[in-house]
C-alpha cells in the first residue's frame, strides 16, 4: 500500500474510534448558566431520537382524463378509445384535480397522466391537474409515447409524482 492508503486508512479507523467513545461516553449533568461542580453526577450521553413526522400519500389513475360515467372505454370491453368530446376530458380533469386537492396528500402517485395527446383532444391533462395544485413539484414518466407520429394522432401517456416535499421526487428516477 502507498504511504497515502495507509494515511487514510488510519484516519479512517481513528476517527471511527473517536466517534464511538463520544457516542458513549458518560457526560456530567450541569444546569444552565452553572459552573460544573467537581464531583458531578454521570449520566449517559443523550440518545438522538429521529422525529417522526407524517406523510400522506395517495395514488390515483387519472385514466387521461377521459373516464367519466359515460365512457365505455375499449379496455373495459366498451367500444370507444377516447372520450366523445373534449369537454368530456375538461371536466373529468377539473373534477379528478378538485378531488386530489380535498385528499391533501403530501405525495401523489397518478397513473395514466396525459400530455398533449390524441386521446385527450390535445389537453395536457397532467398539467391542467398540476396547475389546480400549487406547491407541488412534478416528475413524469411515459409509458406511450409514440415517437415519430405527427400530432393529432400522438399519444404521451404515463405517470407522474407530483410532491410538496421539497428533493422527495428526482425526474432520473422515472423511466422515460
Amino acid at each position: 500500500m502507498t504511504f497515502l492508503a495507509i494515511l487514510v486508512t488510519l484516519s479512517a479507523i481513528y476517527m471511527s474510534v473517536v466517534l464511538a467513545f463520544n457516542r458513549w461516553r458518560a457526560t456530567p449533568v450541569v444546569e444552565a448558566g452553572a459552573l460544573a461542580p467537581a464531583a458531578a453526577p454521570l449520566v449517559p450521553a443523550p440518545v438522538l431520537v429521529p422525529v417522526l413526522v407524517p406523510l400522506t400519500l395517495a395514488t390515483w389513475n387519472v385514466g387521461y382524463g377521459g373516464m367519466g360515467r359515460e365512457a365505455d372505454f375499449v379496455m373495459d370491453l366498451g367500444r370507444q378509445k377516447r372520450p366523445e368530446r373534449a369537454d368530456l376530458v375538461d371536466r373529468n380533469t377539473a373534477a379528478i384535480a378538485e378531488r386530489l386537492a380535498a385528499l391533501d396528500a403530501d405525495i401523489l402517485f397518478l397513473q395514466e397522466a396525459a400530455r398533449p395527446s390524441w386521446n385527450t383532444y390535445r389537453r395536457d391533462v397532467l398539467g391542467l391537474i398540476a396547475a389546480r395544485l400549487p406547491g407541488y413539484a412534478q416528475a413524469f414518466g411515459a409509458d406511450i409515447d409514440t415517437l415519430g407520429v405527427p400530432p393529432p394522432f400522438n399519444i404521451r401517456i404515463g405517470n407522474a409524482i407530483l410532491s410538496r416535499r421539497p428533493g422527495a421526487i428526482e425526474r432520473r428516477a422515472l423511466a422515460n
